[in-house]
């Protein structure tokens, strides 16, 4: 029975004195790891979506992991006390590509290796992290795609039916240099697909939208520069 009240009194009192200066410290290094992670979202990432307006929220959870870290971290009963909150809060977003998962992930990582004291290594890591997107982005995909002549081709389609993908990129071949698929989605009453293409000549988007509108009439089409989402 002693031994029992030991271990509830030592849960009870067991903490860690946070150092204000080492907090402060950690709070600008996450501040600044997390701007550096927006700007190369920003400028290097590959996604859809408006990356600038996604990014906005990269600060505020980097800071907000830290902040929830850097407290359980100095009580045994708070981390205790942090599974049953996370039972109750859920988080729901509209994530539709891996690589927004993907850097909300570095933002955690940053807002924990913050918040766990660790300042050097979580930034050696990101360091790295950071010149193998870069290195990715500048490198191997210039190999692959010429990025001044590269356009996002989205098709919306509005039938229930299924699209045929093999009739779009049959079409999509003979009047570009090369394309790819970057998603596809069917909904109840309607289907998207994006590809990112490279276009032959500017008079290639007026031959694709006849043919694609001669099988589906109702098809939406939509040509946008990718330097457009910078």
């Amino acid at each position: 029975m002693e031994d029992i009240t030991n271990i509830e009194s030592y849960f009870a009192t067991s903490y860690e004195t946070i150092v204000f200066t080492n907090f402060i410290l950690n709070f600008f290094v996450c501040a600044i790891l997390t701007f550096a992670l927006k700007f190369v979202y920003i400028y290097f990432g590959s996604s859809l979506t408006d990356r600038r307006n996604f990014s906005k929220i990269f600060l505020l959870l980097a800071l907000t992991t830290m902040l929830v870290i850097t407290i359980i971290k100095s009580s045994f009963a708070l981390s205790l006390g942090l599974v049953g909150a996370l039972s109750v809060v859920r988080y729901r977003g509209a994530i539709k590509e891996p690589e927004e998962l993907t850097y909300l992930f570095l933002c955690i990582a940053i807002g924990l290796g913050t918040g766990a004291n660790q300042v050097l290594i979580t930034t050696i890591a990101f360091c790295l992290i950071i010149f193998v997107i870069i290195f990715q982005k500048k490198i191997l995909s210039s190999k692959l795609i010429n990025d001044n002549n590269t356009h996002i081709l989205t098709i919306t389609i509005n039938d229930k039916a299924k699209p045929d993908i093999e009739f779009f990129t049959n079409i999509l071949k003979k009047n570009t240099y090369s394309i790819r698929l970057k998603k596809f989605e069917k909904y109840d009453d309607y289907a998207e697909l994006i590809f990112h293409i490279q276009l032959d000549k500017f008079s290639g988007v007026s031959l694709i939208m006849n043919e694609i509108q001669s099988s589906y009439p109702n098809a939406k089409l939509n040509f946008l520069d990718t330097k457009s989402f910078l």
